[in-house]
């Protein structure tokens, strides 16, 4: 299933090039039709858009941090340092300012309960606001829509 999915992937993607490219050659065309240097800016312009669309989210994937993992065991110093580590990432969120993390597991698992508490009180409010919204258009396709802009 796998290879199918990414034989796939890669047929849409070549076919995707392909199409690009063509009206790239097209716009080209008409552009030099009009005037040859206008022409190469339109490929340059073009090129450049291009680089910029695979670029930025190249570079935003490179840039993302290796997940977190926990040690197999808890009693090597492996866990001391991946306990320093996600004190450092939860003291570094917004939602835990003015919560002191601290650098055991007690601190941690305080802080995680924090979240979880702030967690459930927005799924709460997101969800009493759809159900409320929901419970007054009645209207199918109304409602559909209130859900996903709720989302």
């Amino acid at each position: 299933m796998k290879r199918i999915a990414t034989l796939t992937a890669v047929l849409v993607t070549v076919v995707f090039a392909l199409f690009v490219l063509r009206e790239t050659a097209d716009v080209v065309a008409l552009a030099s039709a009009l005037h040859p240097t206008f022409g190469r800016v339109v490929l340059w312009c073009l090129l450049s858009l291009y680089a910029l669309c695979l670029g930025v989210p190249t570079a935003l994937v490179l840039r993302l941090r290796t997940p977190l993992t926990a040690p197999a065991s808890e009693s090597a110093e492996e866990f001391d340092r991946y306990l320093r580590q996600l004190t450092r990432q939860l003291s570094r969120n917004p939602h835990l300012a003015g919560v002191p993390v601290t650098a055991d597991r007690a601190g941690v698992e305080r802080a995680v309960q924090v979240l979880h508490g702030r967690a459930d009180a927005c799924i709460t409010r997101e969800a009493s606001l759809v159900f409320v919204s929901t419970a007054v258009s009645q209207s199918g396709r109304l409602d559909g829509l209130m859900v996903l802009v709720a989302q």
